[in-house]
């Protein structure tokens, strides 16, 4: 398997990327340009896959150039802002910063390490975005109703439900997977997404009422169908241009290049999830097209939360 540093100075010199709103490959120079026009960028990630935290590099280096940019993470809470603070100003030990970053967040640090290594380099602002996680888990099992005075304060004043049908569909799905119909189980998942989601672009707005443009990084669960955290900054700010960049394919078959750019112009097709698709065809795996000998995937707090919104609520 190739090391990690290796696979961030692996940017392929034939890359393709497909546009969705024209249905036609783009090249880079357009995507950065495209990129580099929006107020908010997502690059989604599946959070093991050293691919997608190139791909994010590869955006921070080439759309968010210069000052008046951030870089905003759903890995953190908003509450461990002073300790990526210590991080930026080198004021904490990689090392122990690392231990941090893998209690608070549970996937390895050097998977992130040259993201924050260049962002730290750069003095670009780094925002901790998301929401308290034992809250999140708390309206998982029983509900955002169930949360106390005080811990609702902790949590944005407006915690807007998604209207995207086909985000609640896809939530759904999910949740069938894990062997529930239950309507009522579904309603809270979707709020515990709904408090995610809000949280983040609550979070957000900071740095975006500051004149900055915003790099956000975040799980495919965050910014499917360029809803999520997109939705909900559009419901704070409906002026805003965003746009959401990722790898494909992802969890599909690995194909040829004409055989992802067949799929992706079928009408409702995966074309939907984001505006532009960095191909990764084969030859090689369904997550990368090259070839790296992968571990199994790892569940993430996504899953995590579809089985807590299962349990039981005490």
């Amino acid at each position: 398997m190739l090391p990690l540093s290796a696979l961030f100075l692996s940017c392929a010199a034939s890359a393709a990327i497909y546009d969705a709103g024209s249905a036609r490959l783009m090249d880079e120079g357009e995507l950065w340009a495209r990129l580099q026009r929006a107020k908010v960028a997502y690059v989604g990630e599946r959070h093991d896959n050293p691919l997608d935290h190139e791909l994010q590099l590869m955006a921070l280096d080439s759309a968010f150039p210069g000052n008046g940019v951030t870089l905003g993470l759903e890995m953190l809470e908003a509450s461990h802002q002073p300790t990526l603070d210590q991080y930026l100003a080198r004021a904490i030990d990689d090392q122990d910063f690392a231990r941090f970053w893998e209690k608070a967040w549970g996937f390895p640090f050097e998977l992130y390490r040259p993201i924050l290594e260049r962002a730290r380099d750069r003095r670009i602002p780094v925002k901790a975005l998301n929401a308290p996680a034992a809250l999140v888990r708390k309206v998982a099992r029983c509900g955002l109703a169930s949360l106390s005075p005080e811990e609702r304060k902790r949590l944005p004043a407006r915690i807007h439900p998604t209207q995207d049908s086909r985000y609640r569909d896809w939530v759904e799905e999910q949740l069938k997977r894990h062997g529930s119909t239950d309507p009522k189980r579904l309603e809270r998942m979707l709020e515990a997404m709904a408090v995610w989601n809000n949280s983040m672009a609550e979070s957000a707005l900071g740095p975006l009422g500051d004149g900055h443009r915003v790099l956000i990084l975040a799980g495919f669960g965050h910014v499917m169908f360029k809803a999520g955290i997109a939705e909900s900054l559009r419901l704070r700010d409906s002026t805003l241009e965003q746009s959401v960049l990722i790898n494909y394919p992802q969890d599909e078959p690995g194909a040829a290049q004409e055989e992802l750019l067949r799929r992706l112009r079928e009408p409702e097709g995966p074309a939907l999830w984001a505006d532009y698709f960095w191909l990764r065809p084969l030859p090689g795996s369904a997550l990368g097209g090259d070839g790296l000998d992968r571990e199994p995937r790892r569940s993430g707090r996504f899953e995590a939360l579809l089985l807590q919104s299962l349990e039981k609520c005490q």
